[in-house]
């Protein structure tokens, strides 16, 4: 026997606990830090979102600004080798009046300014102003930094300026310039409504504060950002960096450069004390947990030690006392084995038991069974035969046959394909089938294979399918007739059998630790593979040999061999919990038991021992432990509740997370979540008629497995509405019905919230778009009251054309519109699409809305010039829109107008104002090139632009109504 172990169980139950405490707190440690650098990540996010947001509006403030300028640079009144600077004037004072602004009329050569409509009339325009220069030299549209303006009173005195060139022939006579003053980027910024220690913060291209949305921005307007916030700046287009602010307070900050005006920068800023203030106090709860943890863990280890040595001498004081043959044991079979003191040994002794007269009364019943099948068998139990023409692919079955298949008869006597005759095959099975029919075409000769099919009553059964396969003289496959045998008994029977030798082996296998039996004279004769782990070989090279003949050490055999003999000898079973090694050298605790195995007649005929180790069965513990602890942790990191109901008992289960969500008390029973339960009274009343609808109607439909909704509660504490997410799954039975329900709940209510303020903003936008646009319509028609009724159309055309452009993008929330929807708006008040007068071709496309709205005026101006004059001015005259992508890179979008069947087409002398409209304005803002062609036959225009710049993106959706319950 080998020396008795060094090492006291108390110090190794605290080294184990160590073993396994150390790395769980480091674990945890590590999730933690990591749950606080995700949420670090998230604040960076917002921070960048943010600034995106504020990116887009000032870029759309900006290109409202470019559109005034673009608009102004397109009057008449500057048209000619002498322009009506008088009636320009004018017209820029009144333009610029209504959208509260100023209008700069400069000198190309000279940048000398003109006209200023921000002085009376008739004042000095100053002298040059060189920061239009851009403008001129490179003959695009172009955006200031800020500059002083003339104007009185602290916020109007700086201002920045949009120019565009005016060309007119080729050349750039003029400049005109809008200015856009400090209070315009203030308002936009403000609009943000951060928190009261966030601002948010604009600057030009010289690092220039342009504005600030708190309280500070008249005394920052125009100061110069720190050098080391320029230099961060200018990393790149979006990010996030730390920096002292301009008032030299640390914060973070978010960023993302402007599109519209080079070198312009948005931040959206926090304080740093409060950006960090959330991984500090996660550090110092888990440095106070983890110590907690290790105390509470040691106190355990010593209890645990307490608690296990105490029933340890015990056995070990009655062991010896059994060793040395005090007080003799009762003599029998397994049934008279001796009950065991410990549970899991006295479970096995009664198992055993169990086992012998389960295994008794099964053998006799397959016995019995099996000769019940011979009979059958015997007298040809065949329930179908079929014949397959290989060639044609064409099996004829009989009507037997096509009841176990489930197949029409009628059908089955006139022919049909193998994928018809195999789709009621189990899917289980299906492979298996497929392989073993290719296996015995391609060999020929005789096939046999089992599988389940579903038959016509819906019930899957065993068959055996025996056939033969022949072939023609030159190994061509010909025919495979064949029989069906219905082997579902069979197959009980043989399922009943293996059960039998099944449950033995596996309780054997499933008792923990050692479990073997052994001859009178030391052979092998039951062991299962904690025998093999605990000796270091393969049961193959255990079974049927002595322990002399598989263990290495001669000594510790013959120990064995003589501890037997003396427990077979005396008749009396041993228990003791030892320390052992395995192979490797691991370290275990076993709880120990062998006695002697007697025959029917009480004969001792060898010896059957079972060995548990209870390290296993600590560690486990341990596991389970954590494994709830982590699942309680990520439910309470993601406040995310539990639950789920028994559609028949309508038993529910709540996570201590759902009574939380809805301010009960965790004492009280869970309400029922059945369609009619308690659940529905905490549901809002204006949400509970459509939450139970949608709930039933889900559940009646078979195919849906997942659902999601959405819906508002009262609290049971507070009475607080609150947004709840709902989304689980249904467990339905083999005939649909749903027999539980499962899933998970969390609060959305801030969710809720920002998207209901989104909508209402978008909601506002569009009412004074369209209010801005009839102001307009009024302002032009009294404007041109006494003007050319043709003038006066032609614009109140055009700003309903523009109107009806709104119009599609509002239907969708300013998300995009659909070019066909577009396309029919123009051409609606010529007729529509008729497939005669105007014919549209083109995939579905869906387009940002800047591209929708200058598309719409485009084709609106095509379409009234070809009325006028083009094909559309004769009745034989049609019209070709038609629009594509074209692959490359980059892709481009494409589309072509071409007039045909109408009068022939003279050039004009000069460009009006429709063609300026296409050529340039949609143009620039598609990003790409238009062209018009004066054709003999028709006027054409084709318009090509980076299809990235022209779609839509894909996860851009409409916005939903206000207060809408979402499923």
């Amino acid at each position: 026997m080998r020396d008795a172990p060094r090492l006291r169980f108390s110090l190794l139950l605290v080294a184990l606990l160590l073993a396994v405490l150390l790395p769980a707190l480091g674990f945890g440690g590590f999730a933690a830090w990591q749950a606080v650098q995700g949420r670090q990540e998230a604040a960076e996010a917002r921070l960048i979102e943010s600034a995106r947001g504020l990116a887009g509006a000032l870029d759309r403030e900006i290109d409202r600004h470019l559109g005034i300028a673009r608009g102004l640079a397109a009057a008449e009144a500057l048209d000619g080798p002498v322009p009506d600077l008088p009636r320009f004037e004018a017209q820029a004072r009144r333009v610029a009046g209504a959208f509260g602004t100023s209008a700069l009329l400069l000198d190309a050569a000279t940048l000398r300014p003109i006209l200023d409509t921000a002085l009376p009339p008739g004042s000095d325009p100053g002298p040059p102003t060189p920061a239009y220069r851009d403008a001129v030299a490179t003959g695009q549209a172009m955006v200031t930094d800020l500059l002083p303006a003339p104007q009185a009173g602290a916020e109007e005195r700086l201002a920045a300026g949009v120019a565009v060139p005016v060309v007119r022939g080729g050349d750039t006579p003029f400049v005109l310039a809008v200015r856009m003053d400090a209070r315009v980027f203030r308002r936009v910024l403000m609009a943000q409504q951060a928190p009261g220690d966030h601002f948010a913060s604009l600057s030009d291209g010289q690092g220039v504060v342009v504005a600030r949305s708190d309280a500070l921005h008249a005394r920052r307007v125009g100061q110069r950002l720190p050098e080391e916030n320029r230099r961060l700046l200018a990393a790149g287009p979006s990010g996030f960096y730390r920096a002292a602010s301009i008032d030299g307070a640390p914060h973070v900050f978010g960023f993302q450069r402007l599109a519209h005006a080079a070198g312009w920068t948005v931040v959206s800023a926090q304080p740093a004390d409060g950006f960090d203030a959330g991984w500090r106090v996660t550090a110092l709860t888990l440095a106070a947990g983890a110590s907690l943890a290790l105390a509470l863990g040691c106190g355990t280890a010593a209890l645990v030690a307490w608690l296990v040595l105490q029933p340890v001498r015990r056995l070990e004081a009655h062991a010896r006392g059994l060793a040395a043959g005090q007080g003799p044991l009762a003599v029998g079979g397994a049934a008279a084995m001796p009950p065991a003191r410990v549970a899991e040994m006295e479970a096995l002794r009664r198992g055993f038991v169990a086992v012998e007269g389960a295994i008794a009364a099964r053998e006799e019943r397959l016995r019995q069974e099996a000769e019940r099948v011979d009979l059958a068998l015997a007298a040809g139990a065949i329930v179908g035969t079929w014949d397959w023409d290989l060639p044609s692919d064409s099996f004829t079955v009989d009507e037997r046959f096509a009841f176990y298949f489930g197949l029409d008869a009628a059908r089955g006597r006139t022919g049909l394909s193998l994928e018809q005759v195999i789709a009621t095959v189990h899917p289980e099975d299906l492979a298996g089938l497929r392989a073993a029919i290719a296996e015995a075409i391609g060999r020929g000769g005789a096939y046999a294979h089992q599988y389940r099919v579903r038959g016509r009553d819906g019930v899957f059964r065993w068959i055996e399918a025996n056939g033969r396969v022949d072939h023609a003289p030159d190994g061509t496959p010909l025919r495979f007739p064949g029989v069906l045998l219905d082997i579902e008994v069979r197959r009980t029977l043989e399922a009943e059998r293996d059960r039998s030798v099944t449950l033995l082996r596996a309780f054997i296998a499933a008792v923990p630790g050692v479990v073997y039996a052994k001859d009178r004279d030391g052979r092998m004769l039951v062991a299962n593979e904690g025998v093999a782990a605990l000796v270091g070989k393969p049961l193959d090279a255990i079974m049927g040999r002595t322990d002399a003949e598989f263990l290495d050490d001669p000594a510790q055999a013959a120990a064995v061999r003589a501890n037997d003999q003396r427990i077979m000898d005396g008749g009396e079973a041993e228990q003791l919990e030892e320390a052992v090694s395995l192979p490797d050298g691991t370290p275990a605790i076993w709880l120990s038991t062998k006695a002697p195995f007697r025959d029917a007649a009480g004969r001792v005929v060898g010896l059957i021992g079972s060995s548990v180790d209870i390290t296993a069965r600590i560690h486990a513990e341990d596991r389970l432990r954590e494994s709830e602890t982590q699942l309680r942790l990520a439910s309470e990191a993601g406040a995310i509740g539990f639950f789920s109901c028994d559609m028949e008992s309508g038993a529910t289960y709540w996570s201590e997370m759902m009574y939380r969500l809805y301010g009960l008390d965790p004492a009280l029973p869970p309400p029922s979540m059945l369609p009619e339960g308690a659940h529905l009274d905490m549901v809002h009343p204006e949400d509970r008629e459509a939450l139970r609808d949608r709930r039933l109607a889900a559940m009646a439909d078979r195919a849906m497995v997942t659902f999601a909704f959405e819906f508002r509660i009262r609290r049971g504490d507070t009475g607080e509405v609150r947004w709840i997410a709902s989304r689980g799954e249904f467990v339905r039975a083999a005939d649909g019905a749903v027999r539980m329900i499962r899933g998970g709940q969390q609060d959305v209510t801030a969710r809720r919230e920002d998207a209901d303020r989104l909508r209402l903003m978008v909601h506002e936008l569009n009412h004074r778009v369209k209010n801005t646009l009839a102001t307009v319509q009024s302002i032009a028609a009294q404007t041109l009251r006494g003007a050319d009724p043709a003038i006066r159309k032609g614009l109140e055309a055009r700003i309903l054309a523009l109107a009806a452009a709104h119009d599609v993008l509002t239907r969708d929330g300013w998300a995009g519109a659909h070019i066909d929807e577009v396309v029919a708006g123009v051409l609606a008040p010529h007729g529509g699409v008729d497939g005669v007068r105007f014919r549209v071709q083109g995939p579905a496309l869906r387009l940002v809305p800047r591209v929708a709205v200058t598309l719409s005026m485009a084709l609106h101006e095509l379409a009234t010039n070809a009325l006028r004059y083009g094909a559309l001015s004769v009745q034989a005259g049609h019209v070709t829109i038609a629009w594509e992508t074209v692959a490359g890179d980059p892709a481009l979008f494409r589309l072509r107008w071409t007039e045909r069947g109408g009068p022939p087409v003279v050039a004009p002398d000069r460009a009006g104002f429709g063609t300026r409209l296409i050529e340039r304005s949609l143009a620039h803002d598609l990003g790409g090139t238009t062209r018009i062609a004066f054709e003999a036959e028709g006027v054409s225009c084709v318009v090509e632009a980076p299809l990235a710049g022209v779609v839509a993106p894909s996860g851009v959706v409409p916005l939903l109504r206000v207060g809408s319950v979402t499923a």
